[in-house]
């Protein structure tokens, strides 16, 4: 008789989730979408100190100029980004500790980028999000041997940025 040895499989990486209330798991993306509604129709709900904290560990540029009916589109493209900016985070900040996410306008036209830290997309930036380098220096300050970041962080930053997504909704 001959033996097999089965190899155990390596776990796939699943998309951070919660167990919504009728025991379907959802997305934290999809979560955050609720607690945006949530912030938007009740702005006594909104944590203070840990939109601080967020606010400390992302930045979010908007230029005024773009705005109105003239960029209808660039709404939806906002909450694209923002969405993309809260799944990165929950999934340990992959793409923002070198990268910035936003949209820019480009011949005549909105859309969304991914740009290198340090390097400019083409065309105007008309919203960007990215991790504060002031957050990446203190964290490596505090430990240079820890990459992780502590899940209050995490959590505060993806706060900041439902907070912002909130500021969207109509």
């Amino acid at each position: 008789m001959a033996k097999t040895t089965a190899k155990a499989k390596k776990p796939t990486p699943q998309p951070a989730s919660a167990v919504a209330a009728d025991g379907f798991t959802e997305s934290i993306v999809e979560t955050a979408g609720r607690l945006a509604e949530i912030l938007r129709d009740d702005p006594e709900s909104i944590e203070a100190d840990l939109l601080a904290q967020g606010q400390n560990l992302v930045g979010v540029y908007v230029d005024a100029n773009f705005s109105g009916r003239n960029f209808s589109d660039l709404l939806p493209l906002k909450i694209t980004t923002l969405k993309q900016a809260i799944d990165d985070i929950a999934g340990g900040v992959l793409v923002l500790r070198s990268s910035t996410l936003g949209v820019t306008f480009r011949t005549n036209k909105l859309m969304t980028f991914v740009s290198p830290l340090s390097s400019t997309p083409q065309g105007t930036v008309v919203y960007s999000i990215a991790w504060k380098d002031s957050a990446a220096f203190l964290r490596w300050r505090e430990d240079a041997s820890e990459s992780e970041l502590p899940q209050d962080q995490l959590n505060a930053a993806i706060y900041f940025l439902t907070h912002e997504w909130s500021k969207l909704l109509l």
